[in-house]
């Protein structure tokens, strides 16, 4: 059941414009107040001068009466003010296809990708894959009617067979492309009918997939641009990515993975670009494709694993034999004020108390992001999820003093405990200022991202769990769950 948005009027004394949506829909938040202007705008310094907040008190669930205690550390953004930005989902066209895909290729020639289109060799290889599928399942499915001790026997057997049967049904497909199949590639001439490419980035064959959202006219979900190796495309061809030293291993692999830090120390890389012109091709990439307004998160050296299959006592094993960095890996997302939204409150960050059987299949991701890793070859890997085009920022917005924030969190965990599941957790320890996102009710795929304080608890596991997020401006509590 969706969880409503509860709407609390601020005793602030001030009017509070909110840009809402791409920028059109403006909002007034006309607050009572029996107090003076002076003194009720909280700044980042007071916040980041700010005690721990120390507070306990009694909330009365449904299983009875549970102490909450309040210990938490005051986490304010380096930025010099917070700003309210406007934004739409970014839709994809003939244009921005052109445009990615010329960024991305440079001047190689570009090819159709897509299932009709591709090789009798990429077929062929695609199909040989499905048979090593289909033998290592059934192998399972054997193991499985030997072992009559494991659990849930007829459970494992039965998705394993419809993984076998579906596997066999595209086999048959692909069988029956082989048929028609060409020897070579064929150019490009239009983009509108394909949302799949192949070209060449250097002397690495690479692959484009463009995908879309289901609804929102053809906004964004996915652009995925990779070499066609294993590990990295479902269709691949017999060529080698990897650093040179690590070629001769059974099997190489790259962790492709950016986390949230700037790693800026110069340190061994097998790469022959340096780092500072790595950084400058991925800027001049999102010059081209008009998302220069984009905010570093993440940047560091691209680690590979070499591995030789070995077997002990009849059994097959992996040994990772030697680690390299090659090359570096870039991480950017739609920020302002150097803070990239990404990295801020989401959502996908916390334990989500309101997760329900109910609700279970709810996307919790609410901010974009842009991954890029840079090799010898230039530029071999991007992957944008869930882009968005800025339309408005509003910058220097007032917030509302700490204080009144922490008496707004206290009144909700005491009025909705269950919400929380106090009967797990109750102690909260660190409340933290970011950007939320809050959707458009009246347009589609329009958004606000809007300064926001969150309590949470961090556990153990680094899970944060049952946040609670407020409004920095206005004192509204946001919930994800109407914010998707």
């Amino acid at each position: 059941m969706k969880h409503p948005i509860l709407r609390k009027m601020i005793p602030a004394g001030m009017v509070m414009v909110l840009l809402a949506g791409c920028g059109e829909k403006k909002v007034d938040y006309e607050m009572e107040t029996e107090q003076e202007t002076k003194g009720v705008v909280g700044t980042l310094d007071e916040f980041r001068e700010a005690d721990n907040w120390d507070d306990s008190f009694t909330v009365t669930t449904s299983d009875g009466d549970v102490k909450v205690r309040i210990n938490a550390s005051i986490d304010v953004p380096e930025a010099d003010a917070m700003s309210v930005v406007a934004a739409e989902e970014l839709k994809i066209d003939v244009d921005y296809k052109k445009k990615f895909l010329k960024a991305y290729f440079k001047d190689s020639e570009i090819y159709y990708h897509d299932f009709e289109h591709l090789t009798k060799e990429e077929l062929q290889t695609a199909v040989d894959s499905m048979d090593g599928t289909i033998v290592a399942v059934q192998s399972q499915i054997d193991d499985l009617e030997n072992n009559v001790h494991h659990q849930d026997v007829e459970r494992h057997k039965e998705m394993l067979n419809d993984w076998k049967e579906e596997t066999e049904e595209q086999k048959k497909q692909y069988e029956k492309a082989l048929e028609t199949a060409k020897d070579t590639y064929t150019a490009a001439e239009d983009y509108d009918s394909c949302n799949e490419y192949a070209g060449y980035c250097g002397d690495l064959l690479c692959n484009v997939r463009f995908e879309v959202k289901e609804t929102n006219e053809n906004a964004i979900a996915y652009i995925v641009a990779s070499p066609l190796v294993k590990n990295k495309t479902d269709i691949y061809v017999n060529q080698y990515y990897g650093p040179q030293s690590l070629k001769d291993y059974d099997a190489v692999y790259g962790n492709d993975t950016v986390t949230a830090y700037i790693d800026n120390s110069e340190k061994e890389n097998g790469c022959s670009i340096s780092q500072e012109d790595a950084k400058q091709l991925v800027e001049q990439f999102l010059k081209e494709t008009g998302r220069d307004n984009q905010v570093l998160y993440g940047q560091q050296d691209y680690s590979w694993d070499g591995a030789n299959e070995i077997e002990v006592d009849g059994e097959q094993y992996t040994d990772y034999a030697e680690v390299i960095d090659w090359g570096y890996l870039f991480g950017y997302g739609t920020g302002v004020n150097g803070l990239a939204f990404s990295d801020s409150l989401d959502y996908n960050d916390f334990d989500i108390s309101w997760v329900t059987p109910e609700n279970s299949d709810v996307n919790f991701e609410l901010e974009d992001e842009i991954r890029f890793a840079v090799t010898d070859n230039g530029i071999t890997e991007v992957f944008m999820q869930y882009p968005v085009s800025v339309t408005k920022i509003s910058k220097e917005v007032e917030l509302l003093p700490l204080s009144t924030i922490q008496n707004i969190i206290k009144d909700e965990i005491i009025k909705n405990g269950d919400d929380y599941q106090l009967d797990v957790c109750k102690n909260f320890n660190k409340l933290k200022l970011g950007y939320a996102r809050i959707k458009d009710d009246q347009k589609e795929g329009c958004y606000s991202y809007v300064p926001a304080w969150c309590l949470y608890m961090a556990s153990g596991n680094d899970m944060n769990r049952h946040p609670v997020f407020v409004n920095a401006m206005d004192g509204t509590l946001i919930h994800p769950l109407d914010e998707r």
